[in-house]
């Protein structure tokens, strides 16, 4: 029997890369053998170095995905979205293997959970999850392999310039002052996502304030010049 839970999820998820191509009843199968979290923001879902037990998939908010260094800098992996899987090696990886990364809500999240053995299941069930769980692996490998290029190759104002069109792509809102960026977001947070530090990230927004580029509020950065932005980040 699907609950209403389940039927509210489905149309949470009915957009879902990861269901691509599967019948809603598959859907709905594999939607009702997960349990439903719910995390605040800041709240940690696991930490890097932990068993690898756990497959997710979040339905609201946001995920930041980062490892910390040792020498005590911070650097983001990745922010997941709705509609997106996460922790992957807990299915595909060794049967040992352990989280890479660790997970925190950048906001007030929702998800759904899997343990690794439900998901494996499901996976070997249906072929066209397997597939698409690969897919996905993949394409997150070559944006992976994408920022570590940049990391390597380019001054921190093109990266900068970079991260900022990446997250104006992924949730942003229109203003007339140009582009917002939908979610709250520090100069410490936009530091770690370039891998460089706080410092510079200030002295840069501050710069590009007063050549037009953005405007800069409390935690809010908006794109006044996206295709200023998109010259300095292709210099």
């Amino acid at each position: 029997m699907v609950t209403t839970n389940v039927i509210r999820l489905h149309e949470d998820l009915e957009t879902s890369p990861l269901f691509s191509g599967l019948a809603e009843r598959q859907v709905s199968e594999v939607i009702s053998r997960g349990h439903r979290r719910v995390v605040p923001g800041g709240g940690t879902l696991f930490n890097c170095g932990e068993p690898a037990d756990q497959f997710f998939l979040v339905v609201e908010g946001a995920v930041k995905l980062f490892r910390a260094m040792s020498n005590g800098h911070v650097v983001v992996v990745r922010i997941i979205r709705p509609g997106e899987p996460f922790a992957a090696c807990s299915v595909v990886g060794r049967p040992d293997a352990t989280y890479p990364v660790t997970a925190r809500a950048w906001m007030d999240v929702t998800v759904l959970a899997w343990s690794r053995g439900t998901m494996s299941s499901e996976l070997r069930r249906l072929p066209t999850l397997q597939y698409n769980l690969l897919q996905l692996v993949s394409q997150y490998q070559d944006q992976t392999v994408d920022r570590l290029c940049e990391s390597s190759t380019q001054p921190v104002a093109q990266r900068l310039a970079h991260c900022l069109l990446r997250l104006a792509d992924q949730a942003s809102i229109p203003t007339t002052d140009g582009l917002q960026l939908r979610d709250p977001l520090t100069r410490q947070e936009l530091a770690e996502f370039c891998g460089t530090t706080l410092h510079t990230v200030s002295r840069l927004l501050a710069q590009w304030e007063r050549d037009g580029l953005v405007r800069v509020g409390r935690c809010r950065v908006t794109l006044a010049s996206t295709k200023r932005l998109q010259l300095l980040s292709m210099q």
